[in-house]
């Protein structure tokens, strides 16, 4: 385990491609009026980093174009709202302020949470129901 920053970039030349990337040092916020090539559009500092990388892997799999690039084929919004919402200790460092004035930001990130919320309590039954069920087969004597 191993702390770190995961960044999420964009690039003017792929605007329908996001890419997450790891970093061990401190990402620097881009200077205004940067607008070609790789741009930060957020950052965060997890006290576990793989966990988190793999966890925004996770929800964003599905939009996977390039494992070893970290190219997913998302818009930003969604991106940065599939890392926000991961349930691990985590430190947001930059947002870029386009995003953070996006009102579906916060929308998108609720979102996540719901389905996180929704994702535990179906493992969680599903946990109680074969706990009773080794329970019932127990005392039953099958």
């Amino acid at each position: 385990m191993y702390g770190g920053y995961l960044v999420i970039e964009t690039n003017s030349a792929h605007p329908e491609l996001v890419r997450i990337i790891e970093t061990a040092s401190v990402p620097h916020p881009p200077l205004p009026g940067h607008g070609k090539g790789p741009r930060m559009r957020y950052a965060t500092r997890f006290d576990d980093l793989s966990a988190g990388h793999m966890h925004a892997h996770t929800a964003l799999r599905h939009s996977l174009l390039n494992v070893d690039e970290g190219l997913y084929r998302s818009d930003p919004i969604t991106a940065v709202a599939a890392v926000e919402a991961i349930e691990l200790t985590h430190r947001r460092i930059y947002l870029d302020p386009v995003l953070a004035k996006d009102p579906t930001l916060a929308a998108a990130i609720a979102s996540m949470h719901g389905k996180h919320r929704l994702s535990d309590l179906v493992w969680n039954a599903v946990g109680v129901i074969a706990a009773l069920f080794l329970l019932i087969k127990l005392l039953l004597g099958f």
